[in-house]
């Protein structure tokens, strides 16, 4: 699991391959734009989990993924993070 604290009290990004979209959409909304430009059906794709869900769509790296939805929690102001995964 990644589990990541930024500064203490700031934003906390704790995800794992092996969570639903769902589970993260849920825990983290900030997500949801991300799961759409990456065309990753948060709807009635969202109880798969994200390492099924990176084999389907980015090649079968979940570890990217995960680093990419990090980044859009710890920094979801930074355009930037989207071009990661």
């Amino acid at each position: 699991m990644i589990d990541i604290v930024n500064g203490g009290d700031g934003p906390r990004a704790e995800i794992d391959a092996s969570w639903t979209v769902n589970e993260v959409v849920a825990r983290h909304p900030e997500t949801l734009s991300l799961f759409a430009e990456l065309g990753i059906d948060a709807c009635c794709g969202g109880a798969k989990s994200l390492a099924e869900v990176a084999r389907r769509h980015g090649g079968g790296d979940p570890t990217q993924l995960v680093a990419t939805l990090r980044g859009a929690i710890l920094a979801p102001e930074n355009p930037n993070v989207r071009a990661e995964y």
